[in-house]
């Protein structure tokens, strides 16, 4: 009976202790009215940390705009939050960054626009774009979160060799083609995305003087899904706004007559009615 006891007391042990891990590591994740899922990258950060990264999930079929705007707050011995201040006259800007459907963003949040830095105890982020609240710790030990690029930089996009996806639901960023195409001096005059991941790019040579509502130009059609790259009219075939979304795929007007654009188990399907 001692044995099966020990025996016993040895499983519940075992038991706390890997349940105790799992909370140390488990992320609080928020989910928006629109299904967009917010959680931190990590939640137990070193007093050394200079950032902490949000990530933004959006598995819908969605795009969302979102900023940088946010706000810190302390918890308090007696169990109450207050606001951690910001530096003197710091400002944020204005600006709208696209989260695309399905796909993933990592986001920074700065501790350097705080007064002073920030010591050991429980903190919580207010994420105003989403209008959710994430909890933090800060102690020794903790993570020390590398900062993500800014959206400005530049990044390098070798579709040759597209990158890997995280999530089985994400799909290839509309904006990296567009870095793409302008990487092999293709200037793009209009993109218009179509449905279940489709996106057709009207796009020219790269010229300051082009006549943009007269210039005949060459379309392609990505399919975001797999990362693909249809090329339709490779040489100035259509004018940039005759090119709309229809039925599963597109139509565009051409000099020769009106073609419609489909992409069917992987094979481009060109049509002319």
């Amino acid at each position: 009976m001692k044995k099966i006891y020990a025996l016993v007391l040895i499983v519940c042990l075992l038991l706390s202790s890997l349940l105790g891990g799992c909370q140390e590591s488990r992320k609080t994740i928020k989910t928006t009215a629109d299904g967009v899922r917010v959680y931190l990258e990590e939640d137990i950060l070193s007093p050394e940390a200079e950032c902490v990264n949000v990530i933004y999930e959006n598995p819908t079929d969605q795009n969302f705009t979102y900023g940088e705007h946010f706000s810190v707050q302390m918890e308090m011995a007696n169990g109450d939050w207050e606001e951690a201040p910001f530096m003197e006259n710091m400002a944020f800007l204005d600006i709208g960054l696209r989260l695309e459907d399905h796909d993933l963003v990592r986001q920074s949040f700065l501790f350097g626009y705080m007064q002073g830095s920030l010591s050991e105890g429980k903190y919580r982020i207010h994420i105003d774009a989403f209008d959710v609240d994430l909890e933090f710790e800060i102690r020794e030990g903790g993570a020390k979160p590398e900062k993500q690029r800014s959206w400005m930089d530049p990044e390098i996009v070798d579709m040759s060799d597209p990158p890997k996806l995280e999530k089985s639901w994400q799909w290839y960023r509309m904006w990296d083609f567009a870095r793409y195409m302008d990487d092999q001096d293709k200037r793009i005059l209009k993109f218009v995305p179509g449905k279940n991941g489709l996106v057709a790019f009207v796009y020219g040579p790269k010229n300051d003087d082009l006549d943009l509502d007269n210039i005949k130009a060459c379309l392609c059609v990505i399919d975001r899904k797999s990362g693909k790259m249809y090329e339709i009219f490779e040489e100035p075939s259509v004018l940039r706004d005759n090119v709309e979304v229809h039925s599963d795929g597109f139509r565009c007007t051409c000099d020769d007559g009106t073609y419609e654009i489909r992409i069917i188990n992987g094979e481009l399907v060109v049509k002319k009615v």
